[in-house]
């Protein structure tokens, strides 16, 4: 008698999609346009997050990523010159926001 095999995965119940609301933190760390840069990146470091939002003057929502921060560094200084790092460290991150990014609601997928 010949049987015939099952696959496994035929077997196992459908797997869901996340929901945003799966994958988001309920209260992210929340910056504003006056925070200098040094403690946008200690935030980042402090979170373990790539990018923080900005609540913006308008009431509108901002974002500003640990690559726009390091790229105004970067920038903005020479290598070996701490002066210029330091002061860098110490200007704020407004020009660096971007405002409207792309959002999504806790039950999209």
């Amino acid at each position: 008698m010949i049987r015939r095999r099952t696959p496994a995965a035929a077997a196992a119940p459908p797997r869901r999609r996340p929901r945003v609301q799966d994958l988001m933190t309920r209260e992210p760390a929340l910056i504003r346009p006056e925070t200098l840069i040094g403690v946008a990146l200690q935030t980042l470091e402090e979170e373990r997050v790539a990018a923080l939002p900005v609540e913006l003057p308008s009431g509108g929502p901002g974002i500003v990523t640990a690559q726009a921060l390091l790229s105004a560094l970067a920038t903005s200084t020479s290598p070996g010159d701490e002066a210029a790092l330091l002061e860098a460290l110490h200007d704020s991150v407004a020009e660096l926001v971007e405002e409207a990014p792309p959002t999504c609601g806790e039950d999209d997928e």
